[in-house]
């Protein structure tokens, strides 16, 4: 089963920093100290992509792990992979550790984007590419590979602005460490309900960020908010699905549902979503988006040309390309088609899939 292998992933992952060589020379590309690599030359000729990961505790980040690490070895790569746990210290040691295997391009999924500015600007000093996998980092970036954050978070709060449903909503973000991607989804957040909270019987009654997107901070964040509005919540619409599943865990307790989004597309949100507790998620494709990653990363290592439709607008090189790829909302209308038809996961996975 999926969720077998990725919940024991995740548990090989999280106690240490893994490493993953993968067998293959890579061809062409540049090492970090600008020497043109030879086609053939031998193994210590072969591209090396450091991978710094602030988690795999959710399952949507194993799942990027393990398809990575496939198309990596499918390029005949190097990937070195460190996670850091949701600790920006561990992070910063971490990529310092990676700087000294001999990498070319450090991906980088950042726990604190501000935190690692110094260290990332040191990284690229060493001529060591950089590249921001998903997350906006506001260091230095020579390329960017994933989603438009703000389009996220209009996204993820689509559906349910669109049911226009009167009444009292919270609304639950990310950690504020993961600084320019958060702020961008809160933004998408508000411009995708427009002027629904000018109109009377409309009201936000409750915004919070809950650190490092923990389920136990949305779980007593909603109770708090059905405390004082005397459990009258119309919609929760949260960052992601650990996010949703605390809120759901709270809305449970009541006895109590209402609308609630999500992101990441977990296989305990998707059988939410299917016993009409949670209303939507926001599906990303990992298989998508780590092959453009690689994909990227390795053309960066070679010092050829990334075409990309727009460039980064922060950090220290607003003029890298930024490479994105789309994502879809999910409900229980579309599930078959996207998640189901689509091989993400059986309707038998969803169903047998346990809940928190």
């Amino acid at each position: 089963m999926k969720g077998k292998v990725l919940k024991r992933l995740a548990g090989l992952l999280l106690g240490a920093c893994m490493v993953v060589s993968l067998a293959a020379c890579g061809q062409g590309g540049t090492s970090s100290e600008g020497e043109t690599k030879g086609e053939g030359s031998g193994g210590d000729d072969k591209i090396k992509i450091g991978f710094s990961m602030k988690t795999v505790q959710e399952e949507r980040w194993q799942r990027e792990l393990e398809n990575a690490e496939k198309w990596a070895e499918e390029a005949g790569v190097e990937l070195i992979v460190q996670v850091a746990n949701n600790d920006s210290n561990t992070q910063i040691s971490q990529i310092e550790n990676l700087t000294t295997q001999g990498i070319d391009v450090l991906m980088v999924v950042p726990v604190d984007g501000n935190a690692l500015k110094n260290t990332l600007n040191s990284v690229h000093g060493q001529g060591i590419k950089i590249m921001g996998y998903d997350q906006e980092i506001t260091a230095w970036n020579d390329a960017m590979v994933g989603y438009d954050s703000y389009e996220v978070g209009r996204q993820i709060a689509s559906h349910v602005a669109s049911l226009k449903e009167p009444g009292n909503y919270v609304f639950l973000y990310g950690d504020a460490a993961a600084g320019e991607a958060v702020e961008n989804m809160i933004e998408g957040f508000h411009d995708e309900f427009g002027d629904f909270f000018d109109q009377d019987g409309n009201e936000i009654v409750m915004e919070q960020y809950c650190k490092e997107w923990a389920a136990s901070e949305a779980m007593a964040y909603v109770e708090n908010a059905l405390s004082v509005t005397d459990n009258n919540i119309t919609g929760v619409i949260c960052m992601n699905d650990g996010i949703a599943s605390g809120a759901i865990q709270a809305l449970d307790a009541q006895n109590l549902t209402a609308y609630v989004t999500g992101q990441d597309a977990e296989l305990t949100a998707l059988k939410r979503i299917m016993e009409g507790k949670q209303t939507s998620t926001l599906y990303k494709d990992t298989v998508v988006l780590s092959k453009a990653a690689i994909d990227t990363a390795v053309k960066l290592a070679k010092g050829e040309e990334i075409e990309a439709e727009k460039n980064v607008t922060w950090g220290e090189n607003t003029d890298a390309p930024w490479v994105t790829v789309d994502a879809t909302v999910v409900t229980k209308d579309n599930m078959q088609e996207i998640i189901i038809d689509a091989g993400v996961y059986t309707e038998e996975e969803i169903n047998a899939a346990e809940t928190e």
